[in-house]
């Protein structure tokens, strides 16, 4: 009964036993630099480190030991506000002065100009009026019959010798121009043990019971997970400390993930935004199999370990120009290099006879290749080379097309807007059929052997995604409550399937059309103050859509047996299988009506027209209406 347990267990009559155990450490730590004058350009985001570490018992009644874990996260940043630093400078103070002075005359100038067209316009209209109704028509004063349309030609001011100069101060603002960079840093460790543990044997060796120790005192005494493992500076626990037995899969995993990011904005004029940004993401997963090492007698004599690694890895690239025919032409070069290098007419087996250490169509030499002719500037940062060093995506934005004289006699504001984004992605495995590096194996292209060293890591899957959205766009919002937009947008994505060496392509091209009116105080008859509103919209996109396969084996196959094969027949026949090829378009108006502030109403139609152009996806027409009354009643 309960009574009789906790009496026994305050007498000592029992032990409790414990079936979990964990620790938590966080630390922060924020460096104050901004009380330093000459570094308080350079700010350090705060330096973060937490730790955790968890000990999990065995099940009663089959004790195997104990399993253990530990997580360790480290994160900071840095913020260079280089412009900040610029401005540290005299010569670059009076320059950002000299900039601001034209452009502020420039502005007043401008304003000038505006108010003299008024007066031309109004006194224009004078004289007419006056000659419609038999008046004395004035005479044209001095000041109209002068153009005020250039600016005084001033030093530094508006004007073409001022423009001239404002130019050289806006180039080396551009190239300074960078306000502030941010980089921030992520480090994740993860690693566990299982059957942790120190076994306590019958006298026949039978495993009885397992001894386990998880408090901080035994870590103190110099038993179970010490200090070093607690914290995360250990990554692995003591092998001799471990239940090892034929019966048990006993294993070490060690997860590793670090993560890049850098963020920083040009701003070259007032109208003009640019946003670039980077991102590299590496994962590694590292598995430790301990068995006993058993000789022919039964006897244990050692233990074995078995290592498997895998991974991802993930960056922002450049894939702007991407061809597949690079790719397709890398791979006969190497093909025809090492057929010229054997020294024979025509052998079947071709092996690395060059010595580059590529061979075609293996894992390697297909990889690189891809990556070579899939990415802009293809330096990796990993140490097993298959992450490409991160190139900066952008935004763009320019509104200064507001500020030419007949756009701003039309619009109230129009803006340029450009985006480029682009990713890589490859994952990665141990090839488990590698056992050292002489091990050799082939592969058939057509009548052909290839002959090549077994690779020790295989890359089993390469992703590439790269949009412009919009490759162009223009937003105009015209005087008289009109809006309009235009967008062309494109999208690729390529992706390499090491298992069959065929490369998939998409492509996506975008047109998009908006425009939109709106309209407030409609007068209706009966009412005489409402605060209706009318709004009209419409939005058309047309989209393309080309989704293939490339055949990289077939190709080479029929380039080393063809003698008529030119490079373009790799992008035809057999060579090529079409997924799907199709055009969308879709229009959308809205009639939107709003009564009062309680009484709203719209309607909106969808057209949507699909012309496939291959036979698995049939075209189509499709028109769907939703009409919608909200009324919202109130005390």
């Amino acid at each position: 009964s309960g009574p009789n347990v906790l009496g026994r267990f305050l007498s000592g009559g029992i032990t409790p036993r414990t079936e979990s155990h964990g620790q938590v450490f966080r630390a922060s730590f924020r460096p104050q630099l901004r009380s330093i004058g000459f570094l308080n350009w350079l700010q350090i985001q705060d330096i973060g480190y937490n730790a955790t570490f968890d000990w999990q018992n065995g099940p009663v009644g089959r004790n195997n030991g104990a399993a253990i874990r530990n997580n360790v996260e480290l994160r900071g940043g840095v913020s260079l506000r280089i412009q900040d630093l610029w401005r540290k400078f005299a010569f670059y103070e009076s320059i950002e002065e000299a900039q601001d002075t034209y452009q502020r005359a420039k502005e007043t100038a401008r304003r000038q100009q505006a108010k003299a067209r008024e007066e031309r316009k109004k006194a224009r209209e004078a004289r007419r009026l006056a000659e419609e109704n038999g008046e004395e028509i004035p005479e044209e004063s001095p000041a109209e019959r002068e153009s005020t349309d250039r600016a005084p030609d001033e030093d530094g001011g508006p004007g073409f010798k001022g423009r001239l100069t404002s130019y050289a101060r806006q180039v080396i603002l551009t190239a300074t121009g960078i306000r502030d960079f941010n980089l921030t840093y992520q480090d994740s460790r993860a690693s566990s043990s299982s059957n942790v543990g120190t076994p306590v044997l019958d006298a026949d060796g039978n495993v009885l019971d397992v001894t386990t120790y998880y408090g901080l005192r035994d870590a103190l005494r110099g038993n179970g997970a010490s200090l070093g493992y607690r914290f995360g500076f250990d990554r692995q626990f003591d092998i001799e400390d471990r239940l090892i037995d034929p019966s048990l899969q006993v294993s070490d995993l060690l997860n590793d993930s670090k993560r890049f990011q850098g963020r920083t904005t040009l701003n070259p004029s007032q109208a003009l935004n640019v946003t670039l940004n980077w991102n590299l993401d590496l994962s590694e997963s590292e598995t430790f199999t301990f068995r006993p090492a058993i000789d022919d007698l039964g006897i244990i004599t050692g233990i074995d370990t078995t290592i498997t690694q895998s991974g991802n890895n993930k960056a922002s690239v450049w894939a702007f120009g991407a061809n597949y025919l690079d790719l397709f032409q890398a791979q006969l070069n190497t093909f025809n290099s090492d057929l010229i290098a054997t020294g024979q007419e025509d052998p079947v087996l071709i092996p690395d006879a060059d010595g580059d250490g590529r061979s075609p169509l293996t894992n390697a030499s297909v990889a690189d290749d891809f990556r070579e002719a899939f990415v802009r500037g293809s330096a990796t940062v990993d140490q097993l080379g298959i992450a490409p060093f991160p190139k900066p995506t952008w935004q763009v934005t320019y509104s200064g097309l507001s500020d030419w004289p007949i756009l701003r006699r039309l619009t109230q504001s129009v803006s340029l807007r450009h985006a480029y984004s682009g990713d890589y992605a490859a994952d990665f495995n141990t090839n488990t059929a590698f056992t050292s590096e002489d091990t050799l194996r082939t592969v058939d292209l057509g009548s052909r052997r290839i002959q090549f060293k077994v690779e020790e890591y295989q890359v089993n899957n390469i992703r590439i995604n790269e949009s412009f959205r919009p490759l162009i766009g223009v937003d105009i919002s015209w005087k008289g409550a009109v809006s309009t937009g235009f967008t062309w947008s494109k999208s690729n994505s390529y992706s390499l399937s090491t298992a069959n060496f065929e490369v998939s392509e998409n492509k996506t091209t975008e047109l998009g059309v908006t425009v939109s009116y709106q309209k407030s105080g409609l007068k209706l008859p009966f009412f005489r103050k409402l605060n209706n509103r009318l709004q009209l919209q419409l939005n058309i996109t047309r989209s393309e859509t080309l989704d293939q396969r490339l055949r990289l084996r077939r190709a080479l196959e029929q380039a080393i047996t063809d003698p008529e094969f030119t490079l373009q027949n790799a992008l035809e026949g057999d060579n090529i299988s079409l997924v799907t090829a199709h055009t969308r378009l879709i229009m959308t108006p809205r009639i939107a009506y709003q009564f009062s502030n309680r009484v709203q109403a719209d309607f909106t139609l969808k057209y949507e027209k699909f012309d496939s152009q291959d036979s698995r996806q049939p075209s189509s027409v499709n028109i769907n209406g939703t009409f919608n009354i909200r009324v919202s009643i109130a005390n």
